[in-house]
This record gives structure tokens, sequence and C-alpha cells, in this order.
């Protein structure tokens, strides 16, 4: 057997003959493939055993067909890969099986030639279609030993198509889901996160055109989509499918029914309270209620083995009657809604930081970027740039450590061409995920020595007056020079105006316009809340009778001492916080586009901003009596204005 190297040309035409063909592989239908147990034997040690040492003259292949079987006992004979589209599949499914390595090889190649062909600029739409369905499908169903290159190959190409053509994919991809497995099914569903929206409206069709029956591949997306993106990408259709197309009679007896209801009323109870502006429109549906529609003969729709009777069945509509008649759905709703950048963790990327200056070398900037393209714990451009910034010379403000010394996650190479190309990356990224630019405020320069304002130094990051500059200064200059990245026209900074104490009811004044961070701060349950206005008319308002006292407030549950989680910040829609002199148009502004940022404050005049999206809570150390830990350690009488960047580049 060692004597013979594989693949060999062993002559395609002696399978004609019937004195060679001393063994049978019986495929489906009842037919058989004859062939040689030597030459099979030397592609394959599974052959080996089974021939040798088992004297077995046949063998069961028949969840094969003949013509597939006859092409893999080809390849086996000729030495040669012959296979296309459509034979790939059952003959990746043959190689595996029985072990031959150098097919399997040959076939790994051609799937990633055919990965690699895939242009989205230069192939037209039927032909590129056609290529990225072949490799979404083959890396759903391949082999475990090649399925996991497979799909990183296949996200690699996705991760770089647009927006659009991504979601015209989905559409047409989906449209079959009905004849998909499971592994193609939950492919398909991490292909869509962030475009689940699709997949429901896909679904209600479907569940219509087969007379409101409900198909297990229906039942497993819809108890694993992300119903809280359906919900906001067509509200009038979620609200359809779950209030009207679910709660037709026909489907009163299936078993899922329930639990499926269940979830749409959970997604629907937590984009509200993340996004009040939704409330009035889920009430509107309550009080219009679109008619059940009935099937003309639901007694042959409901005899499958999924069905059961159900007595304990409540509707979509009347759950949510319930939880608003009994406060549940509007409770929470009377402090915050959520600020998307907010108490984030680096732990939740997998980044773990040192407090030594030093970096363990767990993480690059590719990670980093590579998170800013699909990761949705990164929500904004506001997000990914604090955690670069966080990741990159924080130590160099603090630290004596010289960057070229320090072995930090990132790596920055001190070279402007470098640092360019990362801001090439990020104007990619920014373009693939939809954000808006950033605010030029946001981009903090202060705290650096020397201080420039303008990134005219040389490809090795020196100044025309020989001096050399943080790395994270100059990439922070090239940003502020960026105008697809940085503008004034996308997002805007807004600051506190005036801060007040909320006890019990009773509001006071506490300072103008800057705030000591001890009102973080309350030692007294008695303060439970404290808020802070910020006027602002949003570009969209046309009519208002009084613009000045436009404007929204943020509310703050303060640390109740030591060890206490109980701090808290969002965009109040409580009424009783918006008296006479500001006022908040829901119509048009949502927290979702909001960025919170602390600016620390100097008698000085001197300032800087603490950026805290990845900082998790604020706590009180107690190892520092008159100190508050949010990103850095800042004495209780430290001067802070709060800041809110808010993105008017896309609707709210």
């Amino acid at each position: 057997m060692n004597k013979v190297k594989v693949p060999m040309d062993f002559g395609v035409e002696n399978l004609q003959c019937p004195v060679h063909n001393n063994i049978k592989l019986l495929v489906s239908n009842n037919e058989v493939v004859g062939a040689n147990s030597l030459i099979l034997s030397y592609n394959s040690l599974v052959f080996y055993d089974i021939f040798f040492k088992r004297l077995q003259t046949s063998v069961d292949v028949s969840s094969f067909t003949k013509s597939r079987v006859d092409n893999f006992v080809k390849c086996l004979y000729s030495g040669k890969l012959n296979v296309d589209h459509d034979s790939f599949r059952e003959l990746c499914e043959l190689a595996d099986k029985f072990s031959v390595d150098w097919l399997i090889e040959r076939c790994d190649r051609f799937y990633m030639e055919v990965a690699d062909s895939i242009s989205f600029d230069d192939m037209e739409d039927v032909e590129l279609f056609k290529i990225l369905k072949f490799s979404f499908d083959e890396a759903s169903c391949a082999p475990r030993r090649s399925r996991k290159k497979y799909k990183l190959k296949v996200n690699e190409k996705v991760s770089t198509m647009k927006v659009v053509k991504k979601r015209q994919f989905i559409q047409k991809y989906a449209m079959k889901y009905l004849y998909l497995s499971v592994d193609q099914l939950n492919a398909l569903l991490e292909l869509a996160k962030g475009s689940d929206g699709i997949l429901l409206k896909i679904i209600q069709e479907n569940v219509v055109r087969q007379g409101y029956h409900l198909d297990d591949n229906s039942v497993h997306i819809l108890k694993n989509v992300n119903l809280e993106i359906c919900l906001e990408y067509d509200m009038d259709g979620f609200n359809e499918f779950f209030g009207s197309t679910l709660n037709n009679r026909s489907l009163k007896g299936h078993k899922d029914l329930n639990d499926i209801v269940g979830l749409g009323v959970e997604a629907t109870k937590r984009v509200v309270e993340r996004k009040p502006t939704v409330l009035s429109k889920v009430k509107s549906f309550i009080n219009h209620e679109v008619p059940i529609p009935v099937h003309k003969n639901p007694a042959n729709l409901t005899t499958t083995a999924n069905t059961c009777i159900l007595d304990d069945y409540i509707s979509y509509a009347d759950r949510l009657k319930s939880l608003i008649s009994g406060g549940n759905l509007t409770d929470k709703l009377r402090d915050l809604t959520r600020i998307p950048n907010l108490f984030h963790s680096h732990q939740a990327l997998n980044i773990k930081p040192c407090s030594n200056g030093y970096r363990q070398e767990l993480l690059s900037l590719n990670d980093i970027l590579d998170a800013g393209l699909n990761s949705l714990q990164i929500k904004s451009l506001y997000m990914l740039l604090e955690l670069i910034f966080d990741f990159s010379c924080k130590y160099s403000v603090y630290t004596s450590v010289s960057f070229s010394q320090c072995k930090c996650y990132l790596e920055f190479k001190p070279t402007k061409s470098y640092l360019q190309s990362i801001v090439a990356r990020l104007i990619y990224i920014k373009t693939n995920r939809g954000w808006g630019c950033v605010s030029p405020k946001f981009i903090d320069i202060r705290g650096y020595y020397p201080v420039s304002t303008s990134s005219d130094f040389s490809d090795d990051l020196c100044t025309p007056n020989n001096t050399r500059p943080n790395p994270t200064l100059c990439f922070k200059l090239l940003l502020k020079e960026c105008s697809e990245l940085v503008n004034e026209t996308d997002s805007v900074e807004i600051t506190c105006q005036r801060g007040f104490n909320v006890n019990r009811g009773n509001r006071r004044v506490v300072h103008p316009d800057i705030i000591r961070m001890g009102e973080f701060l309350s030692r007294s349950k008695a303060e439970c809340r404290r808020i802070y206005k910020f006027y602002w008319k949003h570009q969209k308002i046309k009519s208002c009778p009084n613009p000045k006292q436009c404007g929204f407030v943020i509310a703050v549950t303060p640390i109740h001492g030591r060890g206490s989680d109980d701090f808290d910040i969002g965009l109040s829609t409580d009424v009783e916080d918006y008296n006479e002199d500001i006022h908040f148009h829901s119509e048009v502004m949502s927290s979702n586009n909001m960025h919170f940022v602390l600016r620390r404050e100097f008698r000085s005049g001197d300032s800087y901003n603490i950026y805290v999206s990845w900082a998790g809570k604020p706590i009180y150390p107690s190892q520092f009596e008159n100190h508050i830990e949010w990103k850095e350690s800042i004495a209780l009488a430290g001067y802070i204005t709060p800041i809110v960047y808010y993105d008017s580049s896309e609707s709210d």
C-alpha cells in the first residue's frame, strides 16, 4: 500500500471491464456501481479496512445517487477533481466519509477559488447571487473538518458587501427558507443580523400563502431572530403579523404559538422601554386592532402533528393591554431610557487592559477594527473611536513610558502613512455600518504635549521643530482633518446648562453650567434622583412656539454609598421633569442618537474629555474617601460638565 502515491491515474477505462470490478457500491434506487478494491484502497484507508480486514465485497452508499458515486469513483481512478457547483456537496461528503485526503484538499481548493472569484463591482446580479448562494450553502453544509474554514472565507467576503447588496442577497436567499436545513437556517440568521426585519416580512407572506400554516422552519426563525430589530424595521408589519396573522383561528392550535406571541410581547416591551415614542404607536394599534382574518377551510389545517388545543392562549393585543393597564409597560418609562454608549465593558469584547501602563498583547488593532465592522456592541463611530483611544496611548498622559517602548494591544506604528491607513479603514467601516460623522469637539487634543493644531508632520512623525509628538495625538489630528469622519453637519455637541436635585419630588438649583463630581454620589437614599437640562433645537423641528426652550433632560440615579450598583443615566421621559422652561420633541428625537461624555474642568481653565463608553459604571472605592472612580479617579470636589453628542444624520 505504501509503494503507490495518490493521486494517480489508474485508468478510468478499466471501470468498463467486468473482470476488473470485484466489489459493489450499493447506491440509491437499488442500483450498483462497480469498482476495484485495490484502487479504492490505495486512495482510502477506510476502503482498505473494509476490503482487506473485514473482507467485505460491497459497501452501502444508498444515501447517494448513482451519478454522484460514479463521479466519486472516477476521481479516485483518474487522480483528478471532476466537480461543478451541483456535484460539489456530495463529492465532499463522499471524500470525507471515506477519508480521501487528497480529494478533500482539492475540494477545499475549489471552494476557495470560487469564493475568491466573487466581485461585487464587476459581476452581474444573477451571476453574483449564484456564486454567493453556492458559497453560503456549502459553508453551512460542508463536512465538519472543512466547515469552519469555509465559513471564515464566506464571512470575509460578505463583510465587504455594501449594506444594500447584502440585504438584496438576504431577501432573495431567504425566499426559499422552507427548504433549508437547520444549519442553513442558523447561517441565514447570522447573516441577517441587523436586517432581521426582512426575515419577518418573508415569514409573514409565507404563512399567509400557506393558508395560515406555521411550519417548523418558520418557528425556528421566529424563536431565534432579533424581534426588537424587526419591530423597529417595520412596526406596522410587526403588529400585523403578531396581532393579526398569528391570531388567525387556523393557528390557535399550534403548539409553539403561545411561546412565539410571548416573544413578540417581550420584544415590544423592551423597545418601548428604550424608545418611548413607540408607546403611542402600540396604543394606537391596540385601539384600532386589525380584523382577524379567517381561512375558508380551517379544518384542513388543524390536523397536523404540531397542533393541539390551547385553552390558555392570549392574543398579542390582549397581552399588551394587560401590560399597559397594569402599569408594567409604562412604569420604567417614567425614569429614563437608555443612552446606547453607556455602561459597556472591554470584557464584552474580550479585551482586558492592564493598569500598569503596559498592555498584554491579547488584541491587535485589526481585531478592534474588525469588531467595529461586525460587533453589535459597537453602536456608533463615537464608540469605536473611544475604543481605539482607550487602547492606544492613555498611558502617555499619565506615565513616562515612551510610545515605542510600550507593548500595547494596538501597536501603533510611528509613521504617518500607517495612521492614514487606519483612517481609511475607519471610513470604510463608517460607510458599511451606516454611521454618521462625529463632532470635531469630540476629538479632544488637550492634555498632549507638544500640542499642535496641524497634522503637518513627516512620515516618521517628526514635526518641523524636530519634536516627536504622541502618535495618538497625530492620529487625532488626522481625524480632525478628515471630513468623511469628522464634521459639524452630522453631529452636534450639546452641553449641560443647569443641574437640579430631585428630592422626593422637590427640585432645587445646585450649580449652573458645570457641576461637582460629588453630585454623582449620594450618601442618602432620600436623594434618589437628579436631572440635568440640555437646550437644543433639532433641525427637523420646523415649527415651535418656543424654540429657545427645546431640549431634553438627562436623569441621573446617583451612587448610594460604597458597593452600590444602582447608578444610572438616561434620557428622561417623565413629564414632571419638563416644566415651563424646557420641552422635549419626542416625535423627532431619541436617546438612540445620543452619546454621553464627561468633560473634566479645572480652575486654571484647562479641560479635557473623559470617554466613558467602555468604563462600565462608576464606583465609590473604599480606598479613596473623597473620589469617584469612572474611567479615572476624580475628586468629589472636582468640576465636570456633562456633554451629549447628538447624531442628527439619520432619522430618529
